[in-house]
């Protein structure tokens, strides 16, 4: 990771975090996610968000698959309070996870390649 952003009002917890008995479906750019869902496929995208992920319920966990941002867009939004993500390889972005309004989000076990403006952004 080559920057990390933080807002001084932001609550995020790193850990490394395993989920089981998640729902595999096929996740397309440009989805809102409010379950626990598991990225079953690369995803290349261009549109911002590739993904937005919507808490306290939203849970994203990509088991290593990875989504590329054409035109270095916003990989994956965590909104509200308590968004997750997990597991994720983040390529070509300007902003591969961006947090927003209430924190106490969840982001662990992030791999972040041909960096961007920001790997990780913290805003609240």
């Amino acid at each position: 990771m080559k920057f990390l952003n933080v807002s001084f009002f932001s609550t995020v917890m790193v850990a490394g975090l395993m989920l089981s008995s998640l729902a595999v479906t096929a996740l397309e750019c440009g989805d809102t996610i409010t379950t626990a869902e598991v990225l079953s496929e690369e995803l290349l995208c261009n549109v911002i968000p590739a993904l937005l992920v919507v808490g306290p319920a939203g849970r994203l966990t990509m088991a290593r698959r990875g989504i590329e941002c054409s035109g270095g867009n916003i990989d994956i939004i965590l909104v509200r309070t308590g968004a997750f993500v997990t597991g994720e390889k983040i390529n070509d972005y300007s902003i591969g996870v961006l947090t927003s309004e209430n924190g106490f989000h969840s982001i662990s076990d992030i791999e972040i390649e041909d960096s961007g403006s920001f790997g990780i952004q913290l805003v609240s």
